[in-house]
């Protein structure tokens, strides 16, 4: 099972996460949210790196908010990985 260790802004429009287990077969897609804004692209580099890009920017956020990065086997239903509260991210 996925499991996010580590969440970094990377630049002003994108999120890297960090962990491990990311599926990279085809047969899985990718997506991500970070202040309830889904972002428009999304990047699984390797079994331990995404990337999360928004168009327009990292959504900015006026409280505490984690991104969330979602994998879903195709035709099924999306399961929602975030960053433990424990995490360093």
């Amino acid at each position: 099972m996925p499991l996010i260790t580590a969440v970094e802004i990377t630049d002003s429009s994108t999120i890297t996460f960090t962990g491990i287990d990311f599926p990279l077969s085809s047969a899985y897609s990718a997506n991500a949210t970070f202040g309830g804004v889904m972002a428009d692209e999304v990047n699984v580099v390797s079994a331990t790196s995404a990337t999360a890009k928004w168009n327009f920017g990292v959504p900015v956020v006026t409280t505490a908010a984690k991104p969330d990065l979602f994998f879903w086997k195709n035709s099924s239903f999306p399961i929602t990985y975030t960053i433990p509260t424990s995490g360093n991210g």
